[in-house]
């Protein structure tokens, strides 16, 4: 039986959210609705086609064709 994440006080909210992991933190988030108190700040989220990793950084290419690539 899932628990109602808006029940939890504010502190353990706010340490819920120093605990995840950012997709777990995404989830709750997405989850609780414009409710963020505790679980801020908000966990941004970036599709991607492709991830290059090289020595000297990253590169990503979002799947959206008005995106290009950029370097990380």
């Amino acid at each position: 039986m899932p628990y109602p994440l808006l029940k939890l006080p504010y502190g353990l909210r706010c340490r819920l959210r120093e605990l995840s992991t950012p997709m777990e933190a995404y989830s709750l988030q997405i989850a609780v609705g414009h409710q963020l108190d505790g679980l801020k700040p908000i966990q941004r989220v970036l599709k991607a086609e492709q991830v290059h990793i090289f020595a000297d950084g990253v590169y990503v290419k979002d799947y959206t064709p008005q995106m290009k690539s950029w370097k990380v």
